[in-house]
């Protein structure tokens, strides 16, 4: 049933309250024991009727109660406190993402740096080649730190002018290249991050269960015989330094979460590693800049970056070493490190 009209009576009431209290609603509302949104809304409907507090009767003339086109602010109040709770929830659930490894023994990520697969001067030998210890290499996963294409928008946009590969063959190279494995992990980098909520890679990624999530990722890997390992992966970590390319995710290992055992980012296109030893070796922390598949950069040239790129990089990872120290294995040579792979799980 529709609720009943407010009567004079009670719409006086309220008209009354705010001129004791000097046109405060606020306190008006206190003295009613109402809700402040309640108090509006009835001194609004005393005004249209016309109804003033001196004599409870209409004034000249009155205006009729419309409806509002906006939802009841208590109930939009209750529906941001619904759209909090969801969203609060899956941040809690992604803070570090439990994965089961489900292979005992040892296991490797070889972790792509900035692929930019439609870019002419990307190495595309070299990622078919990697894709190859992808599917050759038993216990090998893979992961994507981010800026899968060049993906140029607004003003950039112009640059599509300059390289042989169109926009929508850029997509058709993304969806081909994510079909070729199930990635552990891909970060959003920001490339990725401008198209914003129509982002193709996020439906790809979901079509293909696999975990994508721009700007920053963190895993347990837990292993079904041994220790966990945990990454933290993103498309950059903040701080830089001339002196150590690492220096971002090394930071992050000592100022932050230095209970990860792995930390992985790309996006300056140079390539670097560097090592922390907590408590005498208790716990290890290795941080990894990887580069970029893009070898070939007019950008880099024209500023006059140094050389200092490698593409990919390949970590083994076994649960069952001796010392922390040898739960993560780093290897910049692919082959060497796919060979070390295949070794220890024969040796298993």
């Amino acid at each position: 049933m529709p609720t009943p009209p407010l009567s004079d009576e009670v719409l006086c009431e309220a008209l009354a309250a705010v001129e004791r209290n000097g046109g405060n609603k606020t306190e008006a509302a206190k003295e009613l024991g109402l809700p402040r949104p309640t108090l509006d809304s009835r001194w609004k409907i005393a005004k249209a009727r016309g109804l003033s507090v001196s004599n409870n009767a209409p004034a000249d003339f009155s205006l009729p109660e419309l409806p509002d086109e906006h939802e009841p602010v208590e109930d939009l109040i209750d529906r941001r406190s619904r759209a909090y709770d969801l969203r609060a929830k899956a941040k809690a659930a992604r803070e570090l993402i439990a994965v089961k490894v489900n292979i005992e023994g040892p296991y490797g990520i070889l972790h792509f740096g900035d692929p930019h697969l439609d870019d002419d001067g990307t190495d595309w030998p070299l990622i078919r080649h990697c894709l190859g210890l992808l599917h050759n290499t038993p216990g090998l996963f893979g992961a994507n730190v981010g800026d899968t294409t060049n993906n140029w928008v607004g003003r950039l946009a112009r640059l599509y002018g300059n390289q042989g590969t169109s926009a929508a063959e850029a997509w058709r190279l993304v969806e081909w290249f994510m079909g070729q494995v199930r990635w552990l992990y891909i970060v959003g980098g920001n490339h990725d991050a401008w198209s914003g909520s129509t982002d193709p890679i996020t439906w790809l990624a979901s079509q293909g269960g696999m975990l994508y999530q721009n700007h920053g990722i963190r895993l347990e890997l837990q292993s079904p015989t041994g220790a966990p390992c945990r990454i933290n992966a993103r498309h950059d970590f903040m701080g830089t330094s001339q002196w150590n390319g690492a220096h971002g995710p090394l930071k992050a290992a000592k100022m932050g979460y230095e209970k990860d055992h792995l930390y992985t980012c790309g996006h300056r296109h140079s390539a670097a590693e560097a090592t922390m030893f907590f408590n005498d070796g208790e716990h290890v922390a290795r941080a990894l800049r990887i580069g970029s598949f893009k070898r070939i950069d007019d950008y880099a040239e024209a500023k006059g970056f140094p050389r200092e790129n490698a593409p990919a990089v390949l970590t083994v990872h076994n649960p069952l070493a001796s010392s922390a120290a040898g739960l993560v294995s780093v290897f910049w040579d692919l082959d060497e490190g796919a060979d070390y792979l295949k070794f220890l799980r024969r040796a298993k």
